[in-house]
C-alpha cells in the first residue's frame, strides 16, 4: 500500500474524504436513504503489523476496508444487535484521521448469523468545500419502538460544529433524517457511545463539548428524546470534568458514565454516577488508566455489565504509546457497580510498534466479533448497545489499519463467567450476540 503523507490530526479521530457540494443537497432533501455501497477488499491477517491475541489465536477481518481510498479508513465503530437478530455496525468511513478529511457516517449490516457484514452504506458526506469538513464520532442505539437511532457529529476544526441524526425502521436497511436542531449549529460539538432507552425519561445520549461550541467549550453534555429519536431536547452540561468521549451504561436506576480524560491527562478515566436516571451526576477521577502513565495514554472507553454476574462491570481500556501511538494493548478490568473497585486483570490484545506511522493507532473495542476483548464471548460486546473504536493509521497493514478487525477467542474462565458456548472453530453458537 502506498504510504500517505501526514495529515493534520484532531482529538476526534476522524476519517477523510472529498466530494462535490451537490451531494449534501441531495442527501439533505432525501427521505429514506440508501446510498451506494463501496466494494470491499480483503487482506491476510498474517502480517507483522496485525494485532496479536494474547491467547495466541489469530486476529481476522470482520469488515474489510472498501476499495475506494476515500472510504478505506474505518473508525469510531459502534455496534449492536436488534431484537430480530440483525447486527448493525456504524462507523466513520474516510481516508484518514483529520479534522479536514471528510469522514462520513456509514452503516454496515450483518444478517447471516455473524459471518459477513455488508459494505459500508454512507449516510451523509462531508469534506473540504462542504458545510463541514469531517464527521468525527457516532452514537447508536435502539428506541423503545424497535427503531435504530444514529447520531453523528460534524465539524470544521475548532470553527464550527453540528450533529446530524437518522432513524431506521427496517433493521438498518434504510435511514430517514431526524430533527437535531437543538444540537446545533455550534451547541454541542461531539456525540459519543450508546443511545439508551431509559424508562420514564426516553432516549438518552451524551457527548462532549469542544472549541467552537457555545456557551461551553469543555465538559460532558446529555440530551433526551421523548419521541424515540425523531427529535431531541436541548443538551445540558452534566460534568465540568476535563474529559471527552462519554460512555454511559444503565444498571437498574443507576447510570454509570465512563469519560476519557482529555488533554494533558493522557486519558485516565473519570467515572460519573447518577442514581436518579440522569437528573443529577457526581463525577470523580478513577484508577482506570494506562499501566505506564509516563509513556502511554488511553483512548475511548468501553464498559458493560457482565450478563452472567449482574452488578459486575467489565471495563476495557485501550492504551497506546506516547509518543508514536504504537505499541498498544487492550486491558480487561473488573469492578462492582456499587463499590467501583476497579481491578486490572490482564491484557487481551496487543498491537505492534509501527515505525513512522503518521496517524493515531488504537484498539478496536467495538465489535461483537472481536471476542477476545471479553475473553471469548461476543455476548458482552453487544450488550453495551454501542461500542467504540479508533481506526488504524495509513502505513500499517490494511487489515489492522483500515479494516474493522475481529479476533478468534480462547475458551477460558471469562467465557465461562458469561456463559458463552463456542463451536469447534472458536465462533459463538448461533453467531453470537443474544438480545438482552
Amino acid at each position: 500500500m502506498t504510504p500517505r503523507t501526514k495529515r493534520r490530526g484532531s482529538d476526534t479521530g476522524c476519517a477523510g474524504f472529498v466530494v462535490g457540494a451537490i451531494v449534501n443537497l441531495v442527501f439533505a432533501a432525501a427521505g429514506p436513504l440508501r446510498s451506494a455501497e463501496p466494494p470491499e477488499r480483503g487482506f491476510s491477517p498474517d502480517h507483522p503489523a496485525a494485532a496479536r491475541n494474547t491467547a495466541g489465536t489469530p486476529v481476522r477481518i470482520a469488515l474489510a476496508p472498501p476499495q475506494d481510498p476515500r472510504f478505506a479508513h474505518l473508525s469510531w465503530n459502534k455496534a449492536l444487535r436488534t431484537a430480530r437478530g440483525t447486527l448493525v455496525l456504524a462507523s466513520i468511513a474516510g481516508a484518514f484521521h483529520g479534522d479536514h478529511g471528510g469522514g462520513c457516517p456509514a452503516v454496515s449490516r450483518l444478517t447471516d448469523g455473524g459471518r459477513t457484514f455488508s459494505p459500508p452504506n454512507v449516510l451523509r458526506r462531508f469534506g473540504p468545500g462542504q458545510d463541514y469538513t469531517a464527521s468525527g464520532n457516532l452514537a447508536l442505539g435502539v428506541a423503545s419502538d424497535g427503531a435504530l437511532v444514529l447520531l453523528a457529529m460534524a465539524y470544521t476544526a475548532n470553527e464550527a460544529n453540528n450533529l446530524f441524526g437518522w432513524r431506521s425502521e427496517d433493521e438498518g436497511a434504510n435511514w430517514r433524517s431526524v430533527d437535531t436542531t437543538n444540537f446545533g449549529p455550534n451547541k454541542t460539538s461531539s456525540v459519543f457511545g450508546n443511545i439508551l432507552p431509559v424508562p420514564g425519561r426516553g432516549l438518552l445520549v451524551c457527548g462532549h463539548y469542544r472549541p467552537g461550541a457555545k456557551p461551553y467549550t469543555s465538559g460532558i453534555w446529555m440530551a433526551v428524546s421523548a419521541d424515540n429519536g425523531r427529535s431531541w431536547g436541548p443538551p445540558r452540561r452534566i460534568s465540568e470534568a476535563p474529559a471527552v468521549e462519554p460512555l454511559v451504561i444503565q444498571l437498574g436506576s443507576r447510570l454509570l458514565g465512563f469519560f476519557r480524560g482529555g488533554g494533558e491527562l493522557r486519558g485516565p478515566q473519570f467515572v460519573a454516577i447518577s442514581d436518579g436516571l440522569g437528573e443529577t451526576w457526581k463525577t470523580e477521577r478513577s484508577v482506570l488508566g494506562p499501566e505506564a502513565p509516563d509513556s502511554a495514554r488511553l483512548t475511548a472507553p468501553f464498559a458493560v455489565e457482565n450478563p452472567r454476574h449482574p452488578g459486575e462491570i467489565l471495563v476495557l481500556t485501550t492504551e497506546r504509546a506516547v509518543p508514536g501511538n504504537t505499541p498498544g494493548r487492550i486491558w480487561l478490568w473488573r469492578g462492582d457497580a456499587q463499590r467501583l473497585d476497579w481491578r486490572r486483570e490482564r491484557a487481551l490484545l496487543e498491537f505492534p510498534h509501527i515505525p513512522d506511522d503518521p496517524t493515531p493507532t488504537s484498539a478496536i473495542l467495538g465489535l461483537f466479533r472481536l471476542k477476545t476483548t471479553v475473553g471469548g464471548c461476543s455476548t458482552i460486546t453487544a450488550a453495551a448497545g454501542a461500542l467504540s473504536a479508533v481506526g488504524y493509521g495509513s502505513k500499517s497493514l490494511p487489515v489492522s489499519v483500515h479494516g474493522v478487525r475481529r479476533a478468534t477467542a480462547e475458551k477460558n474462565r471469562i467465557a465461562e463467567d458469561v456463559g458463552c458456548r463456542q463451536e469447534p472453530d472458536g465462533s459463538n453458537e448461533g453467531g453470537g450476540v443474544p438480545q438482552r
